[in-house]
């Protein structure tokens, strides 16, 4: 039986349109949110689009 997880898991972006106003890119940035901290895991190299679609979310 699988229970349920206490972890959220937001893509903020990677290669892929996941949501159709995200801008795309090499790399990959999420949200990690867990019951007492948040994590932000980015591998990408431009900043400006994870901010822009940081607002977007």
């Amino acid at each position: 039986m699988l229970k349920k997880s206490p972890l959220q898991l937001t893509i903020v972006y990677d290669n892929n349109a996941y949501i159709e106003n995200l801008k795309t890119d090499w790399g990959f940035s999420c949200f990690i949110k867990g019951l007492e901290k948040t994590i932000l895991f980015d591998t990408g190299t431009r900043g400006a689009l994870l901010l822009a679609n940081m607002e977007k979310l």
